[in-house]
């Protein structure tokens, strides 16, 4: 008859009691409680049903071993655990805490199969995503911030809540002095100093990568100005002539 899977509660367990006998050389039901937030007897009858299914070796009273199919199944969840946590962290770009967590959320039900492709794809992303000279995981991480920018801002200023002036009309409280990008000839190159425009405008040039600090180069720009063509960040990108007046540059 084949085992029936292990369940998420299951697994927390033996991952628990892996962990206690690496770190003090055993483990006991007191310290697996504590480890796991949960009471003495909630851990006396999952050990007595870990026993029951021959991954640990259990006495009241005693310490708490694993069988050898015990600690296979535990150090499978540690390693998954492991791969994702490296994944959330190293790829995604977040910190250890969440990925600690969303890692113990995510290891009971994922995949071989996906499990493996994520650590593939992680490997490549760290070993050959380069462009033109640039660390890719470093441009995902600008995408990353300007969308989280954009997504705060959306918060603030919600859909339907009333805009000023400037931000109704490009060009509207625009200090005579400032140029925007539209004012860039081809082959000029300009930092941005601000996106304005509308809301829904600015979000998305925000998207695109579009934000303060960074250095646009005008490639192209058609007979009546309209669309402009740019390289920033790497990437080639091409909007129209009111795009162009909500960004607000410095020339270089």
């Amino acid at each position: 008859m084949k085992a029936k899977p292990l369940t998420s509660a299951t697994e927390d367990y033996l991952e628990a009691i892996l962990s206690l006998v690496h770190a003090k050389g055993f483990a006991r039901a007191r310290d697996i409680a504590k480890q796991l937030g949960v009471g003495r007897s909630a851990v006396s009858n999952a050990l007595h049903a870990l026993g029951d299914r021959g991954l640990v070796a259990y006495e009241p009273y005693s310490m708490v071993t694993l069988t050898d199919r015990g600690r296979a199944a535990a150090q499978a969840v540690r390693h998954r655990h492991a791969e994702l946590e490296a994944f959330i962290t190293d790829v995604l770009g977040l910190d250890a805490a969440t990925a600690s967590d969303a890692a113990c959320r995510i290891e009971h039900g994922i995949s071989p199969a996906v499990l493996a492709r994520l650590s593939h794809l992680g490997d490549f992303i760290r070993s050959h995503c380069r462009r033109e000279g640039r660390d890719w995981l470093e441009t995902f991480m600008e995408f990353c911030a300007a969308r989280d920018r954009a997504a705060q801002a959306a918060a603030d200023h919600p859909a339907g809540a009333p805009v000023s002036a400037a931000s109704a009309d490009d060009d509207a409280g625009r200090p005579a002095a400032e140029k925007s990008l539209a004012d860039i000839p081809a082959g000029g190159t300009a930092k941005i100093v601000r996106v304005g425009g509308a809301a829904k405008v600015s979000r998305r040039l925000t998207d695109m990568g579009l934000t303060a600090g960074a250095i646009v180069s005008v490639v192209k720009v058609a007979p009546l100005g309209d669309p402009v063509e740019v390289t920033v960040r790497g990437y080639k990108l091409s909007f129209n002539k009111a795009q162009a007046r909500a960004i607000y540059v410095e020339e270089l």
